[in-house]
């Protein structure tokens, strides 16, 4: 902000950067592939907004598999109405969690993650007793699109929230897994996730040892299993 350009600006005011329309399209596919690690990145942005969307609640995961190929993720949140899904599905970069320091994410694409490895997918909001169904599909030049249908009554029993369903090819069934499995690593979000009906156990410690690094106490702790993911890190 204190340093001037080479490049004189007559009016002297601070111009921003705007958003070309017709570029919009091929910009948002380049933040959505932009995920070096496919099959992690779409499942790890998928869970992570469920756990932020209502802290301490559970996250119920469905895993894919021959013969149901979904990806079914279903929070306890406050759930979405239809203009909400305009304003931050189908605005990129509008995110809710910017000044949330609890709270992953903030870039305002983490929504759409999936879709890097998928042809569509479908979210259904739960709130105040309505369902508003938003889709989200792939065109046939590779552009995102969305629609997003007018609510409609749903059971009282159903609790708010939303449904996150992602069809999974085949061929990354596997893949997928072995993403879930990062998550053993933290005791307090495999608290919260049931996958397959069953609570998530996360990875044993071996071994625990603090030191002192600077004026910081360090903890190190050794865990059993290993993962891809975090492969040296660790």
């Amino acid at each position: 902000k204190h340093t001037k350009s080479q490049t004189q600006i007559d009016s002297g005011k601070l111009l921003q950067f705007k958003l070309d329309q017709a570029s919009s399209q091929h910009i948002i596919g380049l933040l959505v592939s932009a995920y070096a690690k496919p099959q992690f990145s779409g499942l790890r942005e998928v869970l992570q907004n469920a756990l932020d969307a209502a802290p301490g609640k559970t996250v119920r995961v469905t895993m894919p598999t021959a013969a149901n190929p979904l990806l079914v993720v279903r929070d306890e949140g406050p759930g979405l109405d239809g203009q909400g899904f305009v304003d931050m599905i189908g605005s990129v970069g509008a995110s809710d969690k910017r000044d949330d320091k609890t709270k992953a994410g903030c870039l305002g694409i983490g929504s759409l993650a999936p879709m890097c490895f998928a042809e569509s997918m479908t979210m259904t909001s739960y709130r105040g007793g309505t369902m508003t169904v938003a889709h989200i599909y792939k065109e046939d030049d590779g552009r995102l699109g969305y629609t997003v249908a007018d609510p409609v009554p749903c059971p009282r029993s159903e609790p708010d929230g939303m449904e996150v369903s992602v069809p999974v090819p085949p061929d990354m069934h596997e893949a997928l897994a072995d993403g879930l499995e990062v998550f053993r690593f933290s005791p307090a979000i495999c608290r919260r996730l049931v996958v397959d009906g069953s609570p998530m156990v996360p990875n044993h410690v071996v071994l625990e040892d603090s030191v002192k690094v600077g004026a910081h106490d360090v903890v190190f702790r050794v865990m059993e299993g290993q993962t891809e993911v975090l492969q040296g890190a660790l």
